[in-house]
């Protein structure tokens, strides 16, 4: 019996070397396949595979999607290597990355993962232009107030008007109950308190009032009203905007609930480009209300007639005139973006050009005119001269004339006013982005390689990126970044806008979310130039922080109802062209943080005109520094850092500011390009998704109040905390969660009013000096909440 069991165990002994060897056999065979695996070409296909005509012919598509454009980093001599023994074409080098950018299909991308050359893959997504559609609700009339209707209600009497020009009639109510009773003073809609009181219940189903005006066709209009409900107007107590023709047709402008008016709001519509067709203003009631202690406060009814331009001049808004000495001379700013129109230029002279003595040749990649150098590139394959270096998309030319225009728009109120903010700064246009706005990382990164090898040529000190792309990733990995990391590293201040994607949280686009450079959000002055208790964020500004933690944007800047070149018949001129000026069609109104990142820009340049020793980190931290914070009368803050930063750019206080190597600390940029190391910025998040900021030392910055709809930020010391809040340090801290005091950005995401009238831009709370908050400590992703983790991954 025992020999049986132990011939038995000889047997399965035998059986396990056998079966040993055929797995060490079986190993050994995948790694040659391994080792002569190579990409699928179009002679080994199979029968009817197709291959796509958007990627070199010998690639195979199984399908659609697979034809994709990648980056592919590592060392780029091996890189070529390898891509070239495969027969996979090679579409770009990029060597401010160290990347190639290729079209690869699912095997091929599967198969250069594995190989060692190769450090890593990234998509070369689409970027996006700061500027669209949904920003220009932000596009108005400044106003001359000295011709306008007005009632402010003042007098109890439906005829009343408090302005310079008259109504055509008065004020007609359609209320059974005031109809019977008779008078402004009685029935449900009636003066009362100096405002229109509209409340419930009514007879009618659908009340109304509405009054008569005309304008003249040559103006500008603009409509503005403060409006308010009672606290117990609720979302079925609705208030119709309304507008009826000459012919009776009614035109509904904007619809208002109750429940959104707890706090008194001043409404702007800008009424310019088919005003002359109206002749009567209403507010209607289509619904009744809930009950009789549901109301409606109207006041202040104005329609500006308007002989200024609807713009904001750039230069003017950022306190500076035509007298200030400082006007850029001798700065090289470039501009990647859809490329410079000059078709407005004459009796200038083009050198590099083919244009005739006396003229600018308009297609010319350099052109002097009497107060700046003009250069103009492009990394778009493209070879009709027409359109080489020209902008058929518009975005770029008005990005431009924001920072640099030396032109003076249209005004007709006040005088000719100079566009740019540093008129007299050398243009650099990199072209990266068609006729549509369409750029790829691949474009951009070649954009940017083109400026680093030709900034010491044209004295390049600032590179304005008026553009984002989504968060693919930690900011540290992105290949955007990490070529804008080489530039800043450089010595080129880079100004990027934060995002048009607001105000929601975590909504800062690349390369935006890079801890180093100046973000810049977007601010209105409410269509009031010289009133500034009323000027706000706008509501599309994207908000921070970052997924690493890093509070964001740095600054807000002007952006709202900016007034700048036009390209006639562009993209954007043909898709806005309410917004051209109506007596000159190269100049144009249009909102955006591309805007505010171009104003941003031109402060810069002047900066280093007054100083060129400054470098990038000393730009920022005056910028910073100087910067005015929103905050209420109380001094509390009106908005959190999470949306207006260090606050809105000051430039008289940032050419005055002496500060130095205040931005920045903690942070080491090489160490960082070299992946040794890499950061976290301050702001952490509960279970709850609430933000708050560690400082320096551990310790949890308290609010007073959480943060919602209708309330302030209750913190009234936190400028003069007297400590840095990261000052390289590293948190890892285990009890922060529960703290107490934080506060929620849940909501204040959502506002979409201005803040209470008390508000100020306030220069007394600056940060003290050497106190600012964009450092970093090291990456520790044990202090980070998955809130802020959670960054997007590539397919």
């Amino acid at each position: 019996m025992k020999a049986n069991v132990s011939r038995a165990f000889e047997h399965l002994f035998i059986v396990k070397i056998l079966l040993a060897f055929l797995l060490i056999g079986a190993f050994i065979l995948f790694a040659l396949q391994q080792k002569t695996e190579h990409v699928l070409t179009d002679s080994e296909a199979p029968q009817g595979a197709a291959v796509s005509p958007t990627v070199p012919a010998q690639l195979v598509q199984e399908k659609a999607w697979e034809g994709r454009s990648y980056l592919v980093q590592g060392d780029l001599n091996e890189l070529k290597a390898l891509l070239l023994k495969e027969n996979i074409e090679i579409k770009r080098e990029l060597a401010i990355i160290s990347a190639l950018s290729v079209v690869l299909n699912k095997q091929q991308k599967n198969w250069l993962q594995r190989q060692p050359q190769v450090k890593r893959i990234y998509i070369d997504q689409r970027m996006v232009l700061a500027t669209g559609g949904s920003n220009l609700e932000e596009v108005a009339p400044q106003t001359c107030h000295e011709f306008s209707m007005l009632d402010s209600f003042s007098s109890g009497v439906f005829s009343n008007n408090d302005g310079t020009l008259p109504f055509d009639g008065d004020w007609l109510e359609q209320d059974l109950n005031s109809g019977m009773i008779s008078g402004a003073l009685s029935g449900n809609i009636k003066i009362n308190n100096q405002a229109l009181e509209i409340r419930g219940p009514f007879n009618l189903a659908a009340p109304q009032i509405q009054r008569d005006f005309s304008v003249a066709n040559e103006t500008y209009l603009e409509l503005g009203f403060d409006l308010q409900a009672s606290a117990s107007a609720t979302v079925n107590d609705v208030m119709q905007l309304y507008l009826i023709t000459e012919t009776g047709s009614v035109k509904v402008l904007q619809s208002f609930t109750g429940d959104a008016l707890a706090v008194k709001r001043r409404i702007s519509i800008d009424l310019t480009g088919d005003h002359q067709k109206y002749k009567t203003l209403g507010f209607r009631f289509p619904g009744g209300f809930t009950s009789r202690e549901s109301a409606f406060f109207i006041d202040n009814v104005q329609l500006v007639v308007d002989t200024e331009h609807p713009g904001n001049y750039a230069r003017q808004h950022a306190g500076l005139t035509l007298s200030e000495e400082l006007d850029g001379a001798g700065v090289g700013i470039a501009f990647i973006d859809t490329g410079l129109y000059l078709g407005y230029l004459d009796a200038m002279t083009g050198t590099g050009g083919v244009g005739a003595v006396g003229e600018v040749d308009t297609n010319a990649g350099m052109i002097e005119t009497d107060v700046k150098q003009i250069i103009r590139h492009s990394v778009i394959a493209d070879t009709n001269a027409d359109t080489r270096y020209n902008d058929q998309h518009g975005h770029g030319s008005h990005v431009i004339g924001i920072a640099t225009g030396d032109f003076s728009g249209p005004n007709k109120c006040v005088g000719s006013l100079q566009l740019g903010v540093a008129p007299a700064a050398d243009v650099i246009s990199v072209k990266a982005f068609d006729a549509n706005g369409m750029a790829s990382y691949g474009d951009v990164i070649a954009a940017f390689d083109w400026v680093l090898t030709n900034r010491e040529q044209y004295n390049i000190r600032v590179l304005n990126l008026s553009f984002g792309g989504k968060v693919q990733s930690n900011y540290w990995d992105d290949p955007v970044n990490q070529a804008v990391m080489k530039l800043w590293q450089a010595g080129v201040t880079v100004v990027a806008s934060a995002g048009n994607t607001g105000p929601a949280p975590m909504t800062i686009t690349v390369p935006a979310n890079l801890p180093y450079i100046i973000s810049v959000g977007a601010i209105t002055n409410n269509y009031t130039k010289s009133l500034t208790s009323d000027d706000r964020i706008t509501r599309f500004s994207s908000a921070g922080p970052t997924y690493e933690g890093f509070i964001k944007p740095e600054i807000v800047a002007p952006g709202g109802h900016m007034l700048s070149y036009a390209v006639p018949d562009s993209y954007l001129s043909q898709l806005y062209p309410k917004f051209l000026d109506r007596d000159n069609e190269h100049f144009m109104v249009m909102s955006g943080t591309s805007q505010a990142a171009a104003v941003v820009s031109g402060a810069v340049a002047l900066l280093l005109q007054q100083d060129p020793s400054l470098q990038p980190d000393d730009i920022k931290c005056r910028l910073m520094h100087s910067a005015k914070l929103a905050t209420l009368d109380d001094n509390n803050l009106a908005y959190s850092p999470m949306r207006q930063g260090a606050g809105s750019l000051n430039l008289a206080a940032a050419l005055s500011d002496t500060s130095y190597a205040c931005a920045n600390q903690g942070l080491d940029i090489e160490a960082d390009l070299a992946g040794s190391v890499h950061y976290t910025g301050p702001v952490r998040a509960n279970e709850l998704g609430e933000f708050y900021i560690i400082r320096s030392d551990g310790s949890i910055w308290h609010q007073g109040s959480i943060w919602n709809e209708g309330s302030i930020w209750n913190e009234g010391s936190i400028w003069n905390e007297g400590s840095i809040w990261n000052e390289g340090s590293i948190w890892n801290e285990g009890s922060i969660w529960n703290e107490g005091s934080i506060w929620n950005e849940g909501s204040i995401w959502n506002e979409g009013s201005i803040w209470n009238e008390g508000s100020i831009w306030n220069e007394g709370f600056i940060w003290n000096e050497g106190f600012i908050w964009n450092e970093g400590s090291l990456w520790n992703e044990t202090v980070l909440p998955m809130s802020l983790q959670q960054i997007p991954v590539q397919e």
